[in-house]
């Protein structure tokens, strides 16, 4: 970002050869502190075969404190509170005069129209808005050259420039570099993550003597299609919605990315058996139902011709959905069979056997036989069969058979002891005195049995397949292990995260505790963007001591608080994560009266505040709450808030797994380090396996402390309520970003140029100013464009250049004397002094040296560099200052006489001209005189 008083890069300024002084196109104004630049005023982007052909980037001339126009006429019309103002298009919308959200909306929508979907907002944050078709030109070899080899300053905005960036500040400073990927569900999160986790990969294989091996990034890049297979599904915005959050960790050493990790945040399970309507389930099932071999159907339990009319999760509305879906969405049907094999091959590059590929497929197609089971009416209960008397029948099966077939695949033997799953589904065994008593299952219990099977199976299948990842990976962040020897974690010296969380979600399709939490955890994310724009700079100068350059009648951030509202989400007793836990431990599987008193008590106890709204009549007021979000109003269900509060598998259907013969089944139960299964509640929840009572809950509470103080994720088998369980993970992921500075994080903003993107064929400007209201961008980008540009710590400055600078032979006494025997801020201040940053554009802290202006970023640039790039030019920098000091005390005394010297011709040139002035006026006062006696 650059201030008000300096104008844009015009053009590649070379570093110079170490013999010459650099920046010769560069001159510096006397006094005032001003920089100006000369050049042609374009960025030029010959051959990186991504930018547009027609035209390029220009930067935006700046205008002064006092408010003059800028000068020159361009082809873009801006328009702000005041006037419209003919400026150049702009690649960074910091460089905007009075920028407001109708400004910045302007500058997007017209680069968006000439094919530039990437625009920057100062130095660490980046707009992305979302192209409609795949621009393969953007990700090319020549791009990824031309930002490898580019100095940062220089290089117009492209997703590679936050990741080199990042890269460069691990590599330098060994330091934890945060990059948030923000924004709405179907907005391009996925492949923005996917494009900085490839460009970090290749950036390490590409330098010399890399350590990063060529199974480390298949690996890597084959966990992209895994992930995307078991985890992402197609909804009504998006082709590829991911349906979890995730951490991404690329470990980086001396060598380069050695190692990674993932963790995994809030999977939305549900979707297993109950998608949306006019959704997709997960890609995987497809794949599988659809694209695997006919020689391989029958050994995992698929048929021939049905394919996925035969399953209930996999159609909607009577096998409607599909249809459906592909209207609205207008997406292309994809290749199953292509996309199963791809995927069968990226399970190999995980490293994993034939036996465990084959028992993914097999678990798989487990789970949705399972769904096809009609628990409720297989139930041997007399009440059930009351209650049945006129539900529909479903056509998918008999129960008994379908039962025998996932006890097939999922390897267990019903004739074993303990191991009859069919016994577990709809009855339970207590034991009185000695005897054995087996009390059958209502409908309900059965149904919420076979539901939690499923959707917990499916679960531990992804979160077993991340955790096969980490294994390979060597990084195993989670504590995931499995049952093999795995490798020690390698000593990482710094590390990238990338954070991908859900995106805010419309509740106009799902009203339950999955969209709750997605929500929660965007406003999260939206609450770290406002941080690290608007409260971290601010508080870093006051740390400092730096003068504040926002005045107190600047920009300001928006009202809306994220922090208030997750407050107000996990406050104890009376936030509604805390009380719809202990709503449904009260009132147990009565979830009609649950759902009443849940929503009446947070309509009660919230409904006057600023977040969540008055219900407009008593009936509303009883169903539910609306809640305002950031950017806009979501309202939620009670009943589905309690439905799916209550879905974690009893511990006696967990010990029935645990008998089966399946190696991947075993493996996946041996994740006890994320306190899957209670062993310490076993007996209390043989009293009440499936009733959804408070036994089960009440030995949980200590583990769920304990897991919460661990920041790890809460557990999944024997843990009944999710609320609770969520709040364990909004909880850990606040440790996580808690852990880095905000100042220290970069941010890419993806943003909808339609609500539908893959069918825009135009940026709807509406769309676009929505998305820049909600984040604050207008604000944001004036704020940025005020205060400080980068900040470098006095440290790293002396601890990476101080060697290397000692060694500087020619140095005068003063200067050397600096070097050698003075303080890192000392240090620091030299190099900025050397290298003629003007003293209004930069200022030394007590830790840190802040910048701004054109010389300041390239400073800042240069320190980022290669040290065969950086410690020559600080070098003749260093040279030139002594130089210059030097000769101005040997011509101190002439330059004085000299100075001296122009200062009395100044004043005889006046005073001459002012006597002439006085003898002009005197004689023509004479002459006047004389005249008037004649």
């Amino acid at each position: 970002m650059l201030p008000l008083n300096c104008s844009a890069p015009q053009g590649p300024v070379r570093w110079g050869s170490p013999r010459r002084r650099p920046f010769l196109s560069l001159s510096t104004s006397k006094g005032s502190g001003r920089e100006t630049s000369r050049g042609s005023g374009r960025e030029t982007s010959r051959g990186s075969g991504w930018e547009s052909g027609r035209s390029s980037d220009t930067g935006s001339k700046r205008q002064s404190d006092s408010g003059r126009r800028p000068s020159g006429s361009g082809r873009f019309l801006v328009r702000n509170s005041r006037s419209y103002d003919a400026a150049p298009l702009t690649s960074d919308v910091s460089l905007l005069v009075h920028a407001d959200d109708q400004l910045v909306t302007d500058v997007l929508c017209e680069r968006y129209a000439e094919r530039r979907v990437y625009t920057r907002c100062g130095a660490d944050v980046l707009l992305l808005v979302t192209p409609s078709k795949p621009l393969d030109r953007y990700f090319d070899e020549a791009a990824k050259s031309k930002y490898r080899d580019g100095r940062l300053h220089e290089l117009p905005p492209h997703i590679y420039l936050i990741a080199e960036e990042a890269y460069r500040r691990v590599r330098s400073m060994q330091a934890v570099v945060p990059i948030f990927v923000v924004g709405e569900s179907g907005s391009g999160k996925t492949e923005a993550v996917k494009e900085l986790v490839r460009y970090s990969l290749w950036r390490s294989s590409s330098e010399t003597g890399a350590s990063t091996s060529a199974r480390l990034l298949n690996s890597i890049d084959a966990s992209f299609l895994v992930l995307e297979a078991f985890g992402n599904a197609r909804t009504l915005t998006s082709p590829n919605s991911s349906r979890f959050g995730l951490l991404r960790r690329l470990y980086v050493g001396q060598s380069g990315v050695h190692g990674a990790s993932y963790r995994v945040y809030l999977f939305d399970r549900w979707r297993v058996l109950e998608p949306p309507v006019s959704e997709y389930n997960f890609h995987a099932f497809y794949s599988i139902v659809e694209g695997s071999p006919a020689a391989l159907r029958d050994s995992i339990g698929l048929t021939i011709a049905r394919g996925v009319r035969q399953f209930s999760c996999l159609v909607q509305g009577g096998g409607k959905g599909l249809e459906q879906v592909r209207s609205l969405s207008g997406a292309r049907a994809r290749d199953e069979a292509a996309s199963f094999n791809g995927l069968y091959a990226a399970l190999a590059e995980l490293g994993l056997s034939d036996a465990l590929r084959f028992g993914v497929l097999k678990l798989t197609v487990a789970v949705l036989h399972l769904n096809n089971v009609d628990a409720a009416r297989m139930s041997i209960h007399g009440a059930a069969r009351e209650t049945l008397s006129a539900a529909p029948q479903r056509s998918f099966g008999s129960g008994d058979v379908l039962l025998r077939t996932v006890c097939s695949l999922l390897e267990i033997d019903s004739s074993k002891p303990g191991a009859d799953l069919r016994e577990s589904l709809f009855a339970r065994s207590l034991q009185v005195r000695g005897e054995r008593i087996t009390i059958p299952h209502t409908a309900e219990q059965a149904e919420w049995c076979r539901a939690a099977l499923a959707r917990t199976l499916y679960e531990l299948l992804f979160r077993w397949l991340v955790g096969v990842g980490n294994a390979e990976w060597a990084a195993d962040a989670d504590g995931e292990r499995r049952a093999r020897t795995i490798p020690a974690q390698p000593q990482a010296l710094a590390w990238i995260e990338i954070y991908e969380m859900h995106g805010m979600e419309d509740t106009r399709s799902a009203k339950g505790l999955d969209t709750l939490g997605i929500n929660l955890l965007s406003e999260l994310m939206h609450l770290r963007f406002l941080e690290a724009t608007f409260r971290a700079p601010a508080e870093l100068c006051v740390e400092e001591g730096a003068p504040s350059l926002v005045p107190r009648s600047g920009p300001q951030p928006p009202f809306f608080d994220p922090a208030a509202l997750l407050l107000l989400a996990t406050l104890p007793e009376k936030g509604f994560l805390p009380q719809l836990d202990a709503i449904c431990a009260k009132y147990g599987g009565d979830e009609t009266d649950a759902a009443a008193k849940y929503a009446s008590a947070v309509n009660q106890f919230h409904a006057d505040g600023a977040f969540i709204r008055t219900p407009r009549s008593v009936a509303e007021s009883e169903t539910g709450f609306t809640v305002r979000h950031y950017c806009r109003e979501a309202s939620y269900n009670a009943r589905e808030l309690v439905a799916r509060c209550n879905e974690a598998l009893p511990v006696h259907i967990a010990a029935v797994l645990k008998r089966s013969n399946s190696v991947l089944l075993r493996e996946m139960l041996q994740l006890n380090t994320f306190g899957i299964i209670d062993e310490s509640a076993t007996a209390a929840a043989a009293g009440n396996p499936g009733g959804k009572g408070p036994s089960l809950r009440q030995d949980t509470v200590g583990l769920t402390v304990q897991r919460r103080k661990e920041a790890n994720s809460p557990p999944l088998l024997g843990f009944a309520s999710f609320a609770r369980r969520f709040e364990g993970e909004l909880g850990a992921l606040q440790d996580e970003i808690g852990r880095t500075h905000a100042a220290a994080s970069l941010f890419v903003c993806c943003l909808k140029p339609a609500p539908i993107v893959h069918l825009a064929s135009s940026c709807d400007r509406a769309t676009v100013l929505r998305h820049v209201r909600a984040r604050g961008l207008g604000a944001a980008a004036q704020y940025i464009g005020l205060g400080w540009s980068r900040v470098l710590e006095h440290s790293y400055l002396s601890n990476r250049f101080g060697a290397e600078i000692r060694k500087t032979r020619g140095l005068d006494w003063s200067t050397a004397a600096t070097v050698l025997t003075g303080s890192s801020a000392v240090f620091a201040a030299l190099l900025a002094l050397a290298f003629e940053v003007p003293e209004a554009n930069r200022f030394n802290g007590k830790r840190r040296l802040f910048l701004r202006g054109l010389r300041g970023i390239q400073l800042y640039s240069l320190c980022l560099s290669e040290d065969v790039e950086a410690v020559p030019v600080l070098k003749q920098a260093l040279l030139d200052f002594a130089r210059r000091r030097v000769a101005l005390e040997k011509l101190g005394p002439w330059v004085l006489m000299h100075k001296e010297r122009r200062r009395f011709l100044n004043v005889r040139r006046a005073a001459t001209k002012l006597q002439a002035f006085a003898r002009g006026q005197r004689a023509g006062t004479t002459r006047g005189c004389r005249c008037a006696m004649l």
